[in-house]
């Protein structure tokens, strides 16, 4: 019956396709697909939807921390193994640190686009 209806996919005419779970009067968006193969999960309520992760047709994993609007970075995954992590504001992250699969670790100083080993 139509009081069942959810609404699941919308497709964009750029070629998104932006999904979405929950029940109905509840849908929540939860991912979205790009053409070019970019793909952005989301968490959160209907409303309250936050970017989390961001995955790159490359295979590199960007992760996203803070509330709806104010994403900030927070770590990459790079193709190589290595996981490179950030700190501060969305728009103002800047580079920390960097984890290398040989167990080695890079610590960063410096403002955002100014870091130094």
């Amino acid at each position: 019956a139509r009081e069942a209806e959810r609404h699941v996919r919308t497709d964009y005419p750029n070629g998104e396709v932006a999904y979405f779970e929950g029940t109905r009067e509840a849908e929540r968006h939860v991912r979205t697909d790009f053409p070019d193969g970019t793909i952005r999960l989301f968490k959160g309520g209907r409303g309250a939807e936050r970017l989390a992760r961001t995955v790159n047709p490359d295979g590199v994993v960007a992760h996203f921390e803070g509330a709806r609007a104010a994403e900030s970075l927070v770590r990459v995954e790079l193709r190589g193994g290595e996981i490179a992590y950030f700190e501060g504001a969305k728009g103002a992250e800047r580079h920390v640190r960097t984890e290398y699969p040989n167990g080695m670790v890079a610590h960063f100083v410096g403002e955002r686009g100014a870091e130094t080993l």
